[in-house]
């Protein structure tokens, strides 16, 4: 089994913002489209990122840390968001930056979940499908049309008072087992 399963796939930008060019990742590969890649952005390089992949595989996670701040566009960011370890993740921030989706975006997994950490803020802005929002101490912003089976703002020792879900306008949010 290749240790680089376990590895997370690291954007670089190195040569322009799409996702589709060997020399914008550590390793000059773009990371297989397949359950087994978790995907991280981080640094300050083209940080306004073009999905041009065809992504007919979900990439596990994707998790935008440093640098920024980060926006995607382009074809649908698919993710299974399976990781049992943490009850399943599908986009996760924890860069104290503002995350923004532009594409549609869904996840196949039940469990995978939208994650805003630290003050910082993630807005999805195309058509989502995600099984839950999770907000444990930042803000999540919808600009499109969110459907989610469930969503949780925790509130727990030392989280940001500013912790919320915000419906932008022009946004919709439907919940299907609250």
């Amino acid at each position: 089994k290749s240790s680089r399963l376990q590895v997370p796939y690291e954007w670089t930008g190195a040569a322009d913002n799409k996702l589709g060019v060997d020399r914008n990742w550590y390793g000059e590969a773009v990371p297989p489209l397949g359950e087994s890649a978790d995907i991280v952005f981080s640094g300050h390089d083209n940080c306004d990122i073009v999905n041009d992949l065809v992504m007919s595989k979900p990439w596990r996670t994707v998790t935008f840390r440093n640098g920024g701040p980060w926006r995607m566009s382009g074809n649908t960011l698919f993710l299974n968001g399976y990781y049992p370890s943490n009850g399943g993740r599908a986009i996760v921030n924890n860069s104290d930056l503002p995350v923004q989706i532009d594409c549609d975006f869904s996840s196949a997994a039940k469990s995978a979940s939208v994650i805003a950490q630290s003050n910082s803020y993630v807005r999805l802005n195309g058509t989502t499908t995600i099984s839950k929002i999770f907000i444990p101490s930042g803000d999540i912003r919808i600009g499109g049309a969110l459907t989610c089976d469930s969503f949780q703002i925790e509130k727990s020792y030392g989280t940001s008072p500013d912790t919320r879900l915000t419906i932008c306008k022009g946004g919709s949010m439907t919940v299907l087992n609250q």
